[in-house]
């Protein structure tokens, strides 16, 4: 499985997003400047303070 599925569709984001959540299927469906952003606020690290916060904040929440 991937950890992210991203398309430009409407049709086929929302299509996945329902499927994907029925299945209990464990993707992030994003639009592509969804993507850019997710990638902005939770992997680009610049230091290990960062990481190791992210890290404890995937472990506790519903994306990891």
């Amino acid at each position: 499985m991937a950890d992210f599925y991203v398309s430009n569709d409407n049709k086929a984001y929302k299509k996945s997003q329902q499927v994907y959540e029925k299945l209990k299927i464990n993707t992030i469906i994003l639009k592509p400047e969804e993507f850019v952003e997710h990638y902005k606020q939770y992997l680009q690290i610049d230091s290990l303070e960062k990481h190791l916060s992210l890290f404890h904040y995937l472990l506790t929440s519903d994306y990891y």
